[in-house]
């Protein structure tokens, strides 16, 4: 799907999969589903105010504004990626119990590339270089604030159905996250003295659940 968007350098590019297959056997079943999808969007949640837009100018943009040059910087966008991996068994025990079991694995990674404008060394922690006498503190730079992810984890239960008045389900799940988030400078407009794809900024996340579950219903 593709989009020129509502106003001035809004576009949207966005892509999406599907596949499935499954093995049936006489007391089991063997799935397993990939999807996913990609997106690229420009920056344009500034809005346009209602008077812009009743006079037909959508125009009002101002994300990515290049002070030296008077224009907008065009890969002020938004880039995504995220795959979805399951893997599900069914599997018949006896005539009383039953099995159900899956296993699962997400990956996202991406980032949203932007121009700012006069922006502080010391905020990136760059040290102020000087140039023929002159200390420089600030420059226009262009920055990428990248998220890199792991989701992954297994579900479980069985279903013990001796009669029709008791219903007994036994389960769990165990899921692990595992983020960071790092961000690097790809260009400033002064010397900096900095190497390519420098590194100003990462933070690593990690998050484990496990889960258990009994539930007897008697009807």
């Amino acid at each position: 799907m593709t989009s020129d968007g509502y106003i001035d350098r809004s576009a949207a590019t966005l892509k999406s999969f599907f596949l499935s297959g499954a093995y049936y056997g006489r007391k089991s079943v063997l799935r397993l589903n990939v999807f996913g999808g990609y997106e690229q969007t420009h920056q344009a949640w500034n809005g346009v105010p209602e008077d812009s837009v009743n006079a037909g100018n959508r125009k009002y943009n101002e994300i990515g504004y290049i002070n030296s040059t008077g224009k907008y910087y065009g890969n002020q966008v938004d880039n995504y990626n995220q795959n979805y991996y399951q893997l599900l068994y069914n599997h018949q025990l006896s005539s009383k119990l039953s099995f159900n079991g899956a296993l699962h694995y997400t990956r996202g990674y991406g980032y949203y590339e932007e121009y700012k404008n006069d922006a502080a060394l010391s905020s990136y922690g760059v040290t102020p270089v000087t140039v023929g006498g002159v200390v420089i503190s600030t420059t226009d730079l262009i920055r990428r604030l990248w998220l890199d992810n792991d989701f992954y984890g297994a579900t479980y239960n069985f279903n013990y159905k001796p009669n029709t008045k008791l219903d007994i389900t036994l389960g769990g799940a165990y899921n692990e996250y595992k983020g960071r988030h790092y961000d690097n400078i790809e260009w400033t407009q002064q010397s900096t003295n900095i190497p390519q794809d420098y590194e100003y900024s990462r933070n690593s996340a990690k998050k484990q659940i496990l889960i258990c579950l009994a539930a007897p219903s008697i009807i």
